[in-house]
């Protein structure tokens, strides 16, 4: 079985994504946890405690940590925000390449059934999901 054929809903992913920067972009490692296996999927990101300084002032209520101590692919403890859901940001074929590629370096793990359950929560509670989303929440994650 190949690595890609493991990425099921609540997967972590290590993957490479572009950000628009002063009318650039440019290219990041970054966290992810896979929602759905949709052609465009849901992904929620994971922050570093840096990066969740001014996000955490608005949105505390939508983030939890991941610790490392339960998650050893990680590099350190991680807050997943489940208030942004994350999508378009690439297509679930571009994941799968990335993962078959790399994939001890892209496929980080899976979060336990705890974890899916405080995601479901707390994205459910966000007014960033609309109905739709949210109903793919709680059907991939429960």
């Amino acid at each position: 079985m190949s690595a890609a054929e493991n990425i099921v809903p609540g997967s972590i992913l290590y993957l490479r994504v572009s950000f628009p920067h002063q009318g650039e972009f440019e290219y990041h490692d970054k966290y992810f946890v896979l929602v759905d296996h949709a052609k465009y999927p849901i992904l929620l990101k994971l922050n570093t405690s840096y990066e969740i300084s001014e996000i955490a002032k608005r949105k505390k209520e939508s983030m939890f940590l991941l610790k490392k101590s339960i998650y050893p692919g990680l590099d350190h403890d991680r807050f997943i925000d489940c208030g942004t859901p994350w999508i378009m940001l690439l297509s679930l074929e571009e994941i799968l390449q990335q993962v078959s590629k790399e994939p001890k370096k892209r496929f980080i793990g899976e979060v336990t059934g705890d974890h899916k359950r405080e995601i479901v929560l707390r994205a459910c509670k966000s007014d960033s999901f609309n109905h739709i989303q949210r109903q793919i929440v709680r059907s991939c994650l429960a």
